[in-house]
């Protein structure tokens, strides 16, 4: 029974010995005692003070959780905070109050204040020392590596004050841009709005417009020409209105003039483009018509020579032989790539897909659904396209015209007096009419316009209609055909190429061969 009275009391003196060393927070804290964890214990401060701890004020008390309470301590302020409490420090931080370099007894530098809030002036100067330190501009000779011409002066002898400021005096003698004196000897032509009396930039120099542009001064003393305007600036004016300047076309080129290739040049005072260093050659299309031919440039314009009766060669110029390709009065930014030469009248497609055509329209051959009231057209008039077609090739022939669409498919209009146009009538139309597929001319690779008769490829065969007369047709007869016909001739399969002329046919096989048949009066 005695044992379990010792093992209790035992128990318990372990446990008050684990109270006693629990510190920090709970039982411990406010026992007088300071214990691990704890800045101080009531009025045990642990021997510290405001003073002890950095701060400038008093007053150091202990908190109910044993920790140190320093409102009171910081209220007097500290070495760091920033703030310079002048009772006990010199500086803080970027504080100095009324010290200076120079209150120090320097004459010139920047203080710097120590992690203990005392001035630092290592940093700070003597004027006199021989060396041009931090906030002196020179110091005896050592002028910093500055010269009269490194601070603007044309010239002289820079010397250092006293004070160690410089002494520009001799430099100025020799002045500098910006002071109001215009010194010719180097180089200057104006200072200010001094302009030597000059005022406009014409009444400087003729050459320049006189449009009530005026001359300036540069930073730099010189005459400033910016605003001045005259042919050979490169720059196209609008007063007076200029046209080209020096290599500035504005984006024109031989190119976009229809050319194939050389170089525009500027004439007549900026007033003149002037295009004859520019050529026709190389061409990338040719086609031949009645009395005339026309060429595809490069630029993709139409080229024509030879007679121009009817407006053909698409040009004012009627009546006599050209001599010389022209160009075709072609819609401004108009392109063309493919053009065909008819008897009397001229065909192109546009980049587009669209036709168009001039020159002589009495059957309606220009396909812009007018027959009667516009007979000729010396420029460039739309066809009127079937909707949703585009051309990929045209063929301008007697008195009609054939195109091929991109789906292969053949489409004529004009004179229709011989079956011409394939649409199994012989009416005349003014606006294209679909060339019949019921005898299975589909995906035409070729079609070709001859004087009152066409050709065509499909599938490597040869189709012809129109008129017969004379066996153009091939077919056997000089019966006229109005919607195409095959040409089921032995040997004639495989073909590649086709051509109808006045009165006869040609055409060339994969194998080489040439077949021709028609008219053969001239052999």
């Amino acid at each position: 029974m005695k044992m379990p009275v010792i093992t209790v009391l035992f128990g318990t003196l372990l446990l008050m010995g684990a109270c006693k060393g629990s510190t920090g927070s709970g039982e411990a804290c406010g026992d007088g005692v300071i214990d691990v964890g704890e800045d101080c214990d009531g009025t045990d401060l642990a021997g510290e003070t405001c003073a002890s701890l950095g701060y400038y004020g008093e007053g150091l008390s202990c908190d109910e959780t044993c920790h140190f309470v320093l409102t009171t301590c910081a209220d007097g302020g500290r070495c760091g905070d920033g703030v310079r409490q002048s009772e006990h420090e010199a500086c803080d931080g970027t504080e100095f109050g009324e010290n200076t370099c120079g209150s120090e007894g320097f004459t010139g530098g920047t203080l710097s204040c120590s992690p203990s809030c005392e001035l630092d002036t290592s940093t700070c100067t003597f004027c006199g020392d021989g060396v041009a330190n931090t906030g002196e501009s020179c110091d005896g000779t050592d002028l910093g590596g500055q010269t009269c011409q490194t601070l603007g002066y044309y010239d002289g002898n820079l010397q250092c004050n006293t004070d160690c400021s410089f002494n520009s005096t001799n430099c100025e003698s020799f002045g500098l841009c910006g002071d109001d004196t215009i010194q010719a000897g180097y180089g200057e032509e104006c200072e200010g709005t001094n302009l030597q009396g000059y005022s406009t930039c014409n009444s400087y120099d003729s050459d320049y417009y006189d449009n009530g542009t005026y001359l300036t001064c540069t930073n730099g003393c010189r005459l400033n020409f910016d605003a001045c305007q005259r042919c050979g600036d490169s720059i196209i004016q609008t007063s007076p209105p200029e046209v080209c300047d020096t290599s500035n076309f504005n984006g024109g080129t031989c190119l976009t003039r229809y050319y194939s290739q050389g170089d525009l040049v500027c004439a007549n005072s900026c007033t003149l483009i002037d295009d004859g260093d520019c050529t026709v050659m190389p061409v990338t299309a040719i086609s031949t018509g009645g009395s005339f031919a026309y060429a595809l440039s490069t630029g993709q314009g139409a080229w024509g020579w030879g007679a121009s009766a009817n407006w053909k060669l698409g040009h004012s110029e009627t009546g006599g032989a050209i001599l010389r390709p022209i160009l075709a009065l072609m819609h401004e930014n108009q392109r063309f790539s493919t053009i065909s030469a008819g008897f009397n009248h001229a065909c192109a497609i546009d980049t587009a897909g669209n036709g168009w055509c001039w020159g002589l329209n009495s059957s309606g051959q220009l396909g812009n659904n007018d027959s009667g009231t516009v007979t000729t057209s010396a420029t460039p008039v739309a066809v009127v396209m079937p909707p949703g077609i585009q051309f990929s090739a045209i063929s301008a022939g007697g008195s009609h015209t054939c195109a091929v669409d991109t789906s292969g498919h053949g489409w004529c209009w004009g004179s229709n007096s011989m079956g011409q146009l394939g649409n199994g009538t012989q009416t005349l139309s003014s606006v294209p009419v679909a060339v019949s597929t019921t005898t299975g001319l589909t995906n035409i690779t070729r079609l070709d316009a001859g004087n009152q008769h066409n050709c065509a490829i499909s599938g490597q065969r040869v189709y012809c209609w129109g008129s017969g007369y004379s066996g153009r047709l091939g077919l056997g007869d000089t019966t006229l055909r109005n919607v195409p016909t095959l040409l089921d001739y032995p040997g004639l399969t495989n073909v590649q190429w086709i051509a109808a002329g006045e009165a006869h046919s040609c055409a060339v096989t994969m194998a080489g061969e040439g077949y021709c048949w028609g008219s053969n009066d001239h052999g």
